[in-house]
């Protein structure tokens, strides 16, 4: 049945053909835009910037594993641990520069699961992971909807590395996390067990209509990192995993992963390899977590200080509310200055000009809070897209379904070039297609905005998408009602699932 499915994609999707880049007015060679893409995907941690604090945390994070093991050394791992490891890879997914799917590595693995098992616990015994596991191929994706693909920043760089490498990086993450995942805060949502971008956006939502119902200004601010993973700092990492309580050879592992790694960045037929000195490669097992583990600290500054903040990975968003804008406004404020501090300290930049602002309240007339990040202001927006779901100011969600209604319907104009009456994609199909694709993405973090169907305006949209769909599945003329197609389709209107999300 799928086969089908990806004939019918592939016929409607064109493939894009890599364009050469512009750096400060000129055109690049293929070479060239490949070291341009390496320069700003993986820029170079520059020790020349280092400031006092710099120093210190650079020279502790040097210092901190030198010693001789001690009591609360992990033990070697286990067969469960490589096996489990070993296995939960796509043997579908694009391997690393070895070549190695994961089917090979896996059969390869079970053939001789001891000698694997030696291998890893060898690593683990010298602090020591192989610098061939460490090289990454990085394929260069376009980000969609951009309007100039001449600029790096249009593009995703997804790195691959070989698999038997990520086997061992995903024993080591297990081992991690077990230790230091329940230290960290739970205003973090991303790459945590139990949490999702919903739960992210159900709690949000709910903390601001509790604010708003009793009456309060409320100011949602979501902040921009730029090149957050590309960024992450080194030794603050290292330092990290110390304060967590990360047993020492443990540490000493990450320690050798770090060191020495490289980026081999592939465009337009052209090669530039590059070692990398920060940042975790996108693709990586252990980058989320250790990205969890640097924004730890910011997350426990804010609560600290009794603002409403949440994270999903490097997304970040404060929730403040006030009687008065300029109670809201000094708070803010305060905030917005301990978040750039903590920035600075990290080596991590945040973008004052992609940084968002807006002013949810019931109240017919407010003052509107002046904001600044870095001695720029930020400019108060009137919606705002978070996590994939469209706020409005007044929480309304009708731009979020409009949003999700065109999306749902240019996938049924892409299936009606291979869905006739009497040829093309059967009605199963199309019903799987719609179950499994057009419902996901209408209801995606329907948990937060549900309340929003009950209106009509909402309902007459949904009932427009559905309509061409179950029609195209029970093969029916144009003047059958929907609530009989829905019913011979064996479908619920769109807004009873969303309830019950």
């Amino acid at each position: 049945m799928w086969d089908g499915i990806y004939r019918v994609i592939g016929r409607t999707t064109q493939r894009q053909e890599d364009i050469p880049l512009v750096k400060d007015g000129k055109t690049l060679e293929n070479a060239e835009s490949a070291k341009f893409l390496a320069e700003t995907f993986y820029p170079d941690d520059n020790t020349q910037e280092d400031d006092a604090e710099h120093k210190l945390i650079r020279k502790t994070a040097e210092l901190v594993n030198v010693g001789s093991l001690d009591d609360s050394s992990d033990p070697p791992f286990t067969v469960e641990e490589l096996m489990w490891a070993a296995s939960s890879f796509n043997p579908k997914k694009a391997p690393g520069n070895d070549g190695l799917t994961a089917d090979i590595c896996v059969a390869a693995i079970a053939l001789d699961p001891q000698l694997f098992l030696a291998l890893a616990n060898k690593c683990l015994q010298l602090a020591h992971f192989p610098s061939k596991w460490k090289e990454a191929t990085v394929v260069v994706l376009r980000k969609p909807g951009k309007e100039d693909y001449t600029h790096p920043k249009s593009y995703r760089p997804i790195g691959l590395l070989p698999v038997l490498g990520k086997v061992l990086e995903k024993m080591i993450v297990r081992r991690i996390k077990w230790h230091i995942v329940p230290k960290l805060s739970k205003k973090q949502y991303g790459f945590m067990p139990q949490r999702s971008t919903e739960d992210s956006l159900y709690d949000m939502i709910q903390h601001i209509k509790s604010d708003i119902k009793d009456k309060k200004l409320t100011v949602i601010v979501s902040l921009d990192i730029e090149g957050a993973f590309d960024n992450a700092w080194w030794p603050a990492i290292r330092y990290a995993l110390v304060e967590t309580g990360c047993p020492i050879n443990m540490r000493r592992l990450v320690d050798s992963y770090l060191d020495d790694r490289s980026v081999c960045i592939r465009y337009s037929g052209a090669e530039w390899v590059k070692k990398t000195t920060k940042g975790c490669v996108q693709g990586s097992i252990g980058g989320p977590l250790f990205w969890n583990l640097l924004l730890d600290p910011l997350l426990n500054e804010l609560t600290d200080r009794g603002e409403y903040c949440h994270a999903f990975a490097d997304d970040v968003v404060l929730v403040f509310s006030g009687d008065r804008a300029l109670e809201v406004q000094e708070r803010v404020n305060a905030a917005l200055a301990q978040v750039q501090k903590w920035g600075v300290k990290n080596k991590l930049k945040f973008a004052p000009q992609k940084t968002k602002a807006m002013v949810i309240t019931n109240k017919i007339k407010y003052d509107s809070p002046l904001l600044k990040m870095g001695g720029e202001s930020i400019v108060m927006s009137k919606e705002i897209k978070i996590l994939g779901l469209t706020v409005d100011n007044k929480l309304t969600f009708n731009t979020h379904v409009k949003n999700v209604c065109c999306k749902a319907q240019n996938i049924y104009r892409q299936l009606c070039r291979a869905a006739k009456v009497h040829w093309g994609l059967n009605s199963e199909i199309i019903r799987t297609i719609y179950i499994a694709v057009v419902e996901p993405i209408i209801m995606y973090a329907a948990s937060a905005w549900s309340p929003a169907t009950n209106k009509q305006i909402i309902k007459k949209q949904f009932d427009a998408v559905q309509r061409g769909f179950v029609q195209k599945i029970i093969k029916s003329y144009k003047t059958v009602s929907l609530h009989s197609a829905l019913l011979l389709a064996g479908l619920l209107p769109l807004d009873q699932p969303c309830f019950m999300k």
